[in-house]
């Protein structure tokens, strides 16, 4: 996820805003790890670090995290942790007609 995504201008009047600047490049890598989707051949003991710190961010208090979409460029995910603080206020069911993937040659 580009920076801008996070803009530290929601922090400029408050005391936190180093913390934001030092913890940022943190939460950029954290959530790229939790958007890599899970792959047929990979080991389930790569996806533990990013378990543990999921697991770490509950313990603090935090409901869920939100993360960028592995599948959409604009969409994001949600790990909630405790579904009891969430209400359905609406279920829409889609049909899905078309999936379309891009690919670009990488080096080696």
């Amino acid at each position: 996820m580009d920076s801008h995504n996070y803009s530290p201008m929601l922090y400029a009047e408050n005391e936190v805003l180093e913390e934001f600047m030092t913890y940022l490049p943190f939460i950029i890598n954290l959530e790229n790890e939790l958007s890599k989707p899970l792959r047929r051949d990979d080991n389930e003991l790569d996806y533990l670090p990013t378990q543990y710190i999921a697991e770490f961010i509950k313990s603090l208090g935090f409901d869920g995290l939100r993360y960028k979409s592995s599948l959409s460029s604009t969409g994001h995910n949600l790990a909630i942790f405790n579904p009891n603080k969430l209400r359905c206020i609406e279920v829409v069911v889609l049909e899905v007609e078309e999936i379309k993937f891009k690919h670009k040659p990488t080096c080696s």
